[in-house]
């Protein structure tokens, strides 16, 4: 079965946080999949979840890395979900 995947490369790492605030990219990328303010906490991550996507995210010292993924039959969803 084919899979869809998104890629996002961001051009902000740990190397560039401000001093003092070590730790800053991390925390984002991790919040990233836990829900925007007009969503309830956490619904992004259960509707991935529940629609058997997978959704990652990272930082290295120069770039943050996010990562979405699907099967076909969720091609709009994922699309839809992405964009969140």
């Amino acid at each position: 079965m084919p899979l869809y995947q998104f890629f996002t490369l961001v051009n902000a790492g740990y190397a560039s946080e401000p001093n003092g605030k070590l730790g800053l990219t991390f925390i984002a990328t991790e919040l990233l999949d836990k829900g925007l303010r007009n969503e309830m906490r956490g619904q992004i991550a259960e509707d991935l979840e529940q629609l058997g996507m997978n959704f990652d995210a990272s930082t290295e010292a120069d770039y943050s890395f996010i990562k979405i993924s699907a099967f076909h039959g969720m091609k709009t969803r994922l699309l839809k979900t992405y964009q969140r």
